[in-house]
């Protein structure tokens, strides 16, 4: 339905995986290690279906597993946003 209502302007998905232990957790943050979820990647494995890309925002630990899901979906363009949002000791002073 997206697709369709887009006009050709739909072209893909963002889904934010940012998830760290040392970070208060949000009520809707993802689980941890998302990419890997069997679940998760049956729903991507759809997107080069529709010729869809993937904007990823994960934080810069996350880098790796975003990459094993590259590797897995090769033929998926995926965006990484924000440069893999990084963590920052908020108990120094900057």
């Amino acid at each position: 339905a997206h697709i369709r209502a887009g006009g050709g302007r739909f072209r893909g998905i963002r889904h934010s995986a940012a998830w760290n232990a040392e970070i208060q957790r949000p009520a809707n943050a993802p689980d941890p290690h998302l990419f890997a979820d069997p679940h998760f990647r049956a729903g991507f494995a759809r997107l080069a279906a529709f010729d869809l890309a993937f904007d990823a925002w994960l934080y810069h630990p996350q880098i790796e597993e975003l990459t094993a899901l590259a590797r897995a979906f090769p033929a998926t363009p995926i965006v990484l946003n924000h440069l893999g949002g990084p963590l920052i000791d908020r108990s120094v002073d900057l």
